[in-house]
Protein backbone atom coordinates (compact mmCIF):
# COMPACT_ATOMS: atom_id res chain seq x y z
CA UNK A 1 0.00 0.00 0.00
CA UNK A 2 1.21 3.78 -0.73
CA UNK A 3 1.19 4.65 2.80
CA UNK A 4 3.79 2.06 4.09
CA UNK A 5 5.81 3.63 1.11
CA UNK A 6 5.44 6.80 1.95
CA UNK A 7 6.56 5.86 5.99
CA UNK A 8 10.09 5.35 5.22
CA UNK A 9 10.41 8.18 3.04
CA UNK A 10 8.79 10.64 5.71
CA UNK A 11 10.99 9.21 8.27
CA UNK A 12 14.22 9.55 5.97
CA UNK A 13 13.11 13.39 5.83
CA UNK A 14 13.11 13.72 9.41
CA UNK A 15 9.41 13.54 9.97
CA UNK A 16 7.77 11.58 13.00
CA UNK A 17 4.77 9.70 12.66
CA UNK A 18 2.08 10.63 13.93
CA UNK A 19 3.76 13.47 15.80
CA UNK A 20 4.48 15.61 12.24
CA UNK A 21 2.03 13.81 10.37
CA UNK A 22 -0.46 11.04 10.11
CA UNK A 23 -1.02 8.45 7.43
CA UNK A 24 -4.32 6.39 6.85
CA UNK A 25 -4.91 3.86 4.99
CA UNK A 26 -7.40 1.92 3.47
CA UNK A 27 -6.66 -1.63 3.62
CA UNK A 28 -5.92 -3.31 6.92
CA UNK A 29 -2.64 -5.01 5.34
CA UNK A 30 -0.01 -6.18 8.16
CA UNK A 31 2.91 -3.21 8.14
CA UNK A 32 6.04 -4.72 6.61
CA UNK A 33 9.10 -4.97 8.61
CA UNK A 34 10.34 -1.17 10.52
CA UNK A 35 6.67 0.29 9.88
CA UNK A 36 3.73 0.71 12.56
CA UNK A 37 0.13 -0.44 11.98
CA UNK A 38 -1.48 2.00 10.21
CA UNK A 39 -4.55 3.23 11.17
CA UNK A 40 -7.06 1.71 8.38
CA UNK A 41 -10.07 0.76 7.38
CA UNK A 42 -10.41 -2.83 5.76
CA UNK A 43 -13.03 -2.49 3.12
CA UNK A 44 -14.47 -6.42 2.02
CA UNK A 45 -13.07 -5.53 -1.60
CA UNK A 46 -14.17 -9.38 -2.78
CA UNK A 47 -17.67 -8.71 -1.95
CA UNK A 48 -17.66 -5.36 -3.61
CA UNK A 49 -16.09 -6.80 -6.70
CA UNK A 50 -18.82 -9.87 -6.61
CA UNK A 51 -21.19 -6.87 -6.43
CA UNK A 52 -20.20 -4.50 -9.36
CA UNK A 53 -19.71 -7.68 -11.52
CA UNK A 54 -23.20 -9.02 -10.60
CA UNK A 55 -24.49 -5.31 -11.08
CA UNK A 56 -23.14 -5.18 -14.53
CA UNK A 57 -24.60 -8.16 -15.36
CA UNK A 58 -28.16 -6.80 -14.44
CA UNK A 59 -27.02 -3.56 -16.41
CA UNK A 60 -26.32 -5.76 -19.92
CA UNK A 61 -29.39 -7.49 -19.38
CA UNK A 62 -31.84 -4.31 -17.84
CA UNK A 63 -30.11 -1.28 -19.84
CA UNK A 64 -33.16 1.34 -18.50
CA UNK A 65 -32.81 0.49 -14.51
CA UNK A 66 -32.94 3.13 -12.71
CA UNK A 67 -28.99 3.46 -10.65
CA UNK A 68 -28.53 3.00 -7.47
CA UNK A 69 -25.78 3.12 -4.50
CA UNK A 70 -24.48 -0.07 -2.96
CA UNK A 71 -23.09 0.39 0.83
CA UNK A 72 -20.36 -1.56 2.26
CA UNK A 73 -19.45 -1.96 5.81
CA UNK A 74 -15.92 -1.41 6.56
CA UNK A 75 -13.78 -2.35 9.43
CA UNK A 76 -11.89 0.19 11.25
CA UNK A 77 -8.03 -1.31 12.03
CA UNK A 78 -6.75 1.32 15.25
CA UNK A 79 -3.15 1.97 14.14
CA UNK A 80 -0.11 3.49 15.39
CA UNK A 81 0.17 6.37 12.49
CA UNK A 82 -2.80 9.47 13.42
CA UNK A 83 -2.41 11.74 15.61
CA UNK A 84 -4.62 14.47 17.19
CA UNK A 85 -6.27 17.00 14.93
CA UNK A 86 -4.04 20.26 14.04
CA UNK A 87 -5.08 23.13 16.21
CA UNK A 88 -7.23 25.67 14.34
Amino acid sequence: TVGYELYPLLQKRGLRIPQDVSIAGFTGLVPPQGCSQLTSVRAPFERMGAAAVQRLFNRLSQPDESAYHIQFGCEFVKGETTGPPAKQ
